[in-house]
């Protein structure tokens, strides 16, 4: 059996039981999926340590809220590779790198069919993990890598990866090609990633200790608080699904920091947020705390399945959503309208 094939039967039996136990959230005209490396899950047993993990911010803590195992499986890739297709990726190698995966049926060629006008944005070069070759096997309306961020003259960089912070300065607002209707922005972090490149001036904790264990530190909380001036600057009504791609695997004995852990898999936060509103009041599902039972592919098609019935304002077909079973669509605010909440709804 190919690696292709096994990945597409490889569903787990309950993989859409979140469509069926979760109620649908308001979706606004601009849609964006921001996947954090390597974030903590914030299960450190030392005052130390909890006092160097990044605090909740306070927008995070008005969306739905669930904890869930991220299988990192052959790479980070993974994460954004059921982000974008909400199937199982192969065990055998990075499926973005098999020649000739059928994309035709992903998250982004179902949008690009509703009118939306996408990108892709990650900040490290389109040859890691072979993006660039997959994702040109989807309807994007501009790719950018970190080549392209060079190229176009947006920064001015020698480091591997472009600074987050610069990356999330500028998606605040949609960039003007993707204007005029809905639109769909995927961004991947990467200054959280290892070798934590992060320059010393910007180190709060440890600035003169550069080893792994303790630089994590300092990454992640200059990452959080990128994510805090992100989404405050976000217009109305953006829909934000931030996520987590595996944990960090920063151990660090000395501080009293641990990993939270389910078998060989990491748990993740895995947010829905939609700037100006309040999502948390109707979530049924989780956050689970502990359990973590809930994976990202659960997450991933749930969410898909509400993006495409709220498009339509109909109950989008279960073969439109990947195999998702039908859920119960919000109603439009107007016939033919998209929902969102947009306008009078605000914490």
């Amino acid at each position: 059996m190919s690696a292709v094939t096994r990945s597409r039967e490889a569903l787990p039996a309950d993989v859409d039981r979140l469509v069926t136990d979760e109620s649908p959230f308001p979706v606004g005209e601009r849609l964006v999926f921001l996947q954090v490396e390597s974030p903590t899950p914030r299960s450190s047993t030392s005052r130390s340590a909890a006092a160097r993990s990044p605090q909740p911010q306070p927008a995070l803590a008005r969306g739905r809220r669930y904890r869930v195992q991220a299988p990192k499986g052959t790479g980070s890739s993974d994460a954004d590779f059921r982000a974008l297709t909400g199937v199982v990726p192969s065990r055998d190698v990075p499926t973005y790198k098999i020649p000739g995966y059928p994309y035709d049926g992903s998250f982004v060629h179902r949008l690009h069919r509703r009118g939306y006008r996408s990108a892709a944005i990650h900040g490290v070069t389109g040859e890691f993990f072979n993006r660039r070759r997959a994702y040109e096997e989807m309807p994007w309306d501009d790719l950018l890598f970190r080549e392209e961020f060079l190229g176009r003259g947006l920064v001015d960089t020698e480091a591997w990866a472009v600074d987050d912070a610069r990356l999330l300065e500028g998606r605040r607002r949609p960039p003007r090609r993707l204007l005029g209707g809905p639109d769909f922005e995927p961004v991947i972090t990467a200054t959280s990633h290892i070798p934590f490149p992060l320059a010393p001036e910007r180190r709060v904790f440890f600035p003169d200790d550069t080893r792994d264990r303790f630089a994590y530190f300092d990454s992640i909380h200059y990452v959080d608080a990128a994510i805090g001036e992100f989404m405050a600057a976000l217009p109305p009504g953006t829909t934000v699904v931030l996520y987590g791609d595996h944990v960090s695997k920063m151990e660090n004995p000395e501080l009293g920091y641990r990993q939270q852990l389910l078998g060989e898999d990491g748990c993740v936060p895995f947010l829905i947020l939609e700037s100006g509103a309040d999502l948390s009041p109707g979530q049924r599902v989780g956050p689970e705390g502990d359990a973590c039972t809930l994976t990202s592919l659960h997450t991933f098609r749930y969410v898909h399945q509400v993006v495409l019935a709220a498009d339509t304002g109909e109950v989008a077909a279960a073969g439109d959503a990947g195999g998702a079973r039908a859920i119960e669509a919000p109603a439009p605010a107007a016939p033919g309208a998209r929902v969102t909440t947009s306008a009078g709804v605000g914490p």
